[in-house]
């Protein structure tokens, strides 16, 4: 909370913003995920530590994708 009191007027307010919705966006990946390489939509191979927001959204939506279409394969 101080520290955004102190920097709330700041840009500063921004980058944090941004690395803590990167933080959550990596917590809330299936943890055998959060260590793995990904291929981004733009064709780069990175770890989750080293993706954009934009990027980790995609890959969560990927995951997903791909875990309900295993699941409707698994209930065929």
């Amino acid at each position: 909370m101080k520290v955004s009191e102190e920097y709330e007027d700041s840009n500063l307010t921004t980058s944090l913003n941004l690395g803590l919705n990167v933080l959550y966006q990596i917590a809330t990946l299936p943890a055998p995920e959060r260590t793995k390489e990904h291929i981004t939509s733009n064709g780069e191979t990175k770890t989750p530590d080293e993706m954009t927001v934009r990027e980790l959204r995609e890959l969560k939506k990927q995951l997903k994708q791909r875990d309900e279409e295993n699941t409707q394969l698994i209930h065929k």
